[in-house]
């Protein structure tokens, strides 16, 4: 249940935040030569509106001069997206024995998907599947945000501005890392995992939703550190990806009044963004934002 596991945080979104003691999910940033940006740590799972009741936050975005996300949606590859998602020589009950598909088959009623199409898709395509289903059990009332996915959100709207949108990865980048990083049997077993231990998933995500909430970064830090022993090495997915995006971000944030999105995890923690460009010569200060009444 590692690799799972792991996703499901950085869908939603070491030893600490350095020394820093306060908290925040946006960061100012200013350069060696005094040029200033932000960085902002983002929900996958929000929506919109919760950009629009938080004032400070929204007029941060809307002062930038270039915006940067992880990346965009590409509406002209949704059809490679989908066949990505696909199994091409086997099937979901080849890759289990007969007791555990049947334990699966019952998560699969539970998201309306009927076998036939179900026992072709990729474990970990069901099993993200199933974590939005955990997500609204577990956090109906905070899921409320209405409007387009935040990260969506940021990109559409730079371009409608006249903003300049960078994004650190393809569509397709980030596809291959969820679908083809580990095997389908690793998939599978980890599919089983999630169906066994549900309520287990559900309370970690709905603890680490309200932690986003409250804008505490060291809380959501915490509690995907309580979950070592199922998210296991996140390198792949955080720190190596971390690494590569410091090299993309600062010739623009030198530049300044850059407007940097990504998922929050990405910011803590001694490979964390906060601490990289600190690392890099770079001045980062939390901002604190509140929602508007």
């Amino acid at each position: 249940m590692k690799r799972f596991i792991a996703a499901v945080f950085l869908l939603l979104t070491g030893a600490g935040l350095m020394a820093q003691k306060q908290n925040s999910l946006l960061w100012r940033i200013k350069s060696p030569e005094g040029q200033i940006s932000h960085l902002f740590g983002t929900y996958h799972l929000l929506g919109s509106d919760y950009v629009h009741s938080h004032p400070l936050l929204k007029a941060t975005f809307n002062e930038s001069r270039v915006t940067v996300v992880e990346t965009k949606i590409d509406s002209s590859q949704m059809f490679q997206v989908a066949m990505m998602a696909m199994m091409k020589n086997t099937t979901l009950p080849e890759l289990m024995d007969s007791a555990d598909y049947n334990k699966v088959k019952v998560l699969l009623e539970e998201i309306g998907l009927p076998p036939a199409a179900a026992n072709r898709m990729k474990p970990i395509a069901l099993t993200a599947a199933y974590s939005l289903k955990l997500a609204n059990e577990h956090t109906p009332d905070n899921l409320n945000f209405e409007g387009m996915p935040i990260d969506a959100y940021f990109a559409i709207s730079a371009e409608k501005q006249g903003q300049k949108l960078v994004t650190l990865e393809t569509m397709q980048e980030q596809l291959e890392m969820l679908y083809n990083a580990q095997s389908l049997e690793d998939q599978a077993e980890d599919l089983l995992a999630m169906v066994e231990d549900k309520e287990h998933v559900g309370e970690a995500m709905a603890e680490l939703l309200q932690a986003y909430l409250q804008q505490d970064l060291k809380a959501m830090l915490a509690i995907s550190e309580e979950q070592e022993e199922v998210t296991g090495d996140m390198a792949l997915l955080l720190d190596e990806r971390n690494e590569r995006w410091v090299k993309q971000l600062t010739p623009i944030i030198d530049e300044g009044q850059a407007f940097i999105a990504v998922g929050a995890l990405h910011l803590a923690g001694e490979q964390g963004l906060v601490s990289l460009l600190t690392q890099e010569g770079y001045t980062l200060e939390p901002v604190a934002y509140s929602a508007k009444r």
